[in-house]
This record gives C-alpha cells, sequence and structure tokens, in this order.
C-alpha cells in the first residue's frame, strides 16, 4: 500500500511538472512574440511590408464595414463584462474567474505598453485611412482589442467542448484583423496585442480554481 501510495505520488509531481514546464513554454512564446513586435515597431513610420498588408485587409468602404464593425467588438471590455455576467447566471464560476482575470491582466498590460512603446494610428502613418470604429484612444501598438480577443479566445478555447475549438479560432482571428480592416491598427500593433493576450492567458494557467462542491 505504501509503494503504491507513493507510486501514486511521483506520477501526480511528474504530471504537475510538466504541466508547469510546458506553461514556461507558452509564457516564454508570448514574451519574445512580443519582444519581436516592439522591436520592428517604429513611434512614427511603417515599413512598405507593414502598410501592403495593412491595405490588404482594410475595408474603406461597402457592405463588409458593418461586419467588422460587429466582429470588432468581440475584443470589447463590455464583451468580457457581458461573457462574465453570462457564466455567473450559468454558475461556472471558474470560467466566469478565470475571464476576468485573464482579460483584466491584458487590459492593464496593453496600458502599459501603449504608454511605453505607443505609435500612431494607420490614419496617421499612411493617410487617406477612415476610420470605423466609435471609440479610439491613445496610441496605437499594441491592440488592447486583439489582446482582449485572444485572452478571451484562449480561456474559451480551453473549457468549451472541442466542437467549439473552430470557431472560437476562427472568430479570434476574424477579431484580431478587424482591427485593421475598421482602420484603427496596424499589423503590428495586432501582433504585439496577440502576444500580450496569449501571455496573460498563459501566466493565469498557473492559478489553479476549482468548483465548491457539497459545501465543502
Amino acid at each position: 500500500m505504501a509503494k503504491q501510495k507513493k507510486k501514486k505520488t511521483t506520477v501526480k509531481r511528474r504530471q504537475k511538472r510538466s504541466f508547469f514546464y510546458r506553461t514556461d513554454w507558452h509564457v516564454l512564446a508570448g514574451l519574445l512574440l512580443f519582444t519581436v513586435a516592439t522591436l520592428l515597431t517604429r513611434p512614427e513610420e511603417a515599413t512598405a511590408l507593414e502598410e501592403a498588408i495593412f491595405n490588404f485587409f482594410y475595408v474603406s468602404s461597402g457592405v463588409l464595414v458593418p461586419f467588422f464593425f460587429v466582429i470588432t467588438q468581440l475584443g470589447s471590455i463590455h464583451f468580457l463584462a457581458l461573457l462574465a455576467l453570462l457564466y455567473l447566471f450559468l454558475k461556472r464560476y471558474v470560467i466566469m474567474l478565470r475571464l476576468l482575470m485573464t482579460g483584466a491582466l491584458a487590459y492593464l498590460l496593453t496600458g502599459v505598453g501603449k504608454d511605453l512603446f505607443g505609435r500612431g494610428r494607420p490614419d496617421e502613418l499612411f493617410g487617406d485611412v477612415v476610420v470605423h470604429d466609435y471609440v479610439v484612444r491613445g496610441p496605437g501598438y499594441p491592440s488592447g482589442h486583439t489582446a482582449m480577443a485572444v485572452a478571451i479566445g484562449v480561456v474559451l478555447y480551453r473549457y468549451c467542448p472541442k466542437k467549439w475549438r473552430i470557431p472560437i479560432v476562427t472568430l479570434t482571428f476574424l477579431a484580431a484583423i478587424s482591427r485593421m480592416s475598421v482602420g484603427v491598427h496596424t499589423p503590428l500593433d495586432i501582433l504585439g496585442g496577440a502576444a500580450i493576450g496569449y501571455l496573460s492567458a498563459m501566466l493565469f494557467e498557473r492559478v489553479e480554481l476549482r468548483e465548491r462542491t457539497n459545501g465543502k
């Protein structure tokens, strides 16, 4: 019996270590991606390649503008609050708390990033760009909406059934590129925001949350 207990304890420790090691690598990947995006960013200019990528996704007018305007709200703090209320109503408290913690960290980190590394918006960098979003404040880098969308997407990807994973990834991607489509962010803004959102989600993977059952 003692050997069996010792064996089970050893297996649990290995699984725990393996989980933490995987989490560490994901955190490092997020940091590396943000570092690369930051080093490539220039406060008052953009490369021809970045402008070409932006123009590919940018929608100046037409029927796609309302579509991307709706999609871009998936990265808003209002959508985060709506999801949190939904899971509160469903009594899925772990998911609710995970969303709030991850979203709050992504929001704070992008705010710090804008203060430290902020750059102009596409209408300042490229010219002849019409802004289709009604709330645009502060510098462009990194994208707060993208960070929030990725943070939310990673949490939902973990907790939702497998059949919803492809739609979650698709909507997260669309929310990210929508920031270019509505004319408020450049590709590097998106890349930096995505790195922050992913990093925020991975940092909170270390926080264990459990549902209480039977009053215990």
